[in-house]
C-alpha cells in the first residue's frame, strides 16, 4: 500500500500518526510516519511545549511497539535540521529521565553540542529544554502521560 493511501489517525496533541506498507526492492516493510504538526517559533522553538512533551511521549510509547532489530528511526524536518536536533534532544532528556528519574540538561546540551555542532542554536532551545524537563514532570506527577514505562515508577 503506499504511503499516500495509509490511513491517517488525528490526535489531541496536534500531530499525526501514519501508518502503511512501503515496497522497497528487496522486500515489503511497514512504516509508521509521526509528524509534529504544531507551530514552531522563529528560534525553532516549538510554540506549545506542553503539546511537544505529548507528541515525545507518543512517539517513544510507539518506538517501543516495534521490534528494534528490523526497524530503525528516522528523525527529519522540512527545514534543515534545527527542528530535527531540538526534537531528537528533547526526546533523549525525556529517556534519560525514564531510565535514571534526572538529568542534567546543561550537561547532556553540552555533550550533544560537542558531537553536533549548532545542535542547540539559540538560547531559547535551550531554556526551552528545560522547560520540556519540567513539564514531563508535572506530567508525570499528574499521571497525564500515555508512556506505559512510567507506571514502574509510580
Amino acid at each position: 500500500m503506499p504511503m499516500s493511501s495509509a490511513n491517517l489517525i488525528k490526535t489531541f496533541w496536534n500531530s499525526y500518526i501514519s501508518k502503511g506498507r512501503q515496497a522497497t526492492g528487496f522486500r515489503e516493510d511497514e512504516i509508521t510516519v509521526c509528524e509534529y504538526l504544531g507551530e514552531w517559533s522563529k528560534k525553532n522553538v516549538p510554540v506549545n511545549l506542553v503539546e511537544f512533551v505529548r507528541f515525545i511521549d507518543r512517539s517513544i510509547l510507539l518506538q517501543k511497539q516495534v521490534d528494534p532489530t528490523s526497524h530503525g528511526l528516522v528523525v527529519h524536518d522540512r527545514v534543515g535540521g534545527s527542528k530535527a536536533a531540538f526534537y531528537c534532544i528533547a526526546k533523549n532528556l525525556i529517556d534519560r529521565l525514564l531510565i535514571d528519574r534526572r538529568v542534567s540538561v546543561e550537561n547532556f546540551a553540552a555533550d550533544i553540542c560537542q558531537q553536533r555542532m549548532n545542535a542547540i542554536e539559540y538560547m531559547e532551545q535551550y531554556l526551552a529544554l528545560y522547560d520540556a524537563v519540567c513539564i514531563w514532570n508535572e506530567l508525570f506527577k499528574r499521571q497525564a502521560l500515555l508512556n506505559e514505562s512510567v507506571s514502574q515508577y509510580s
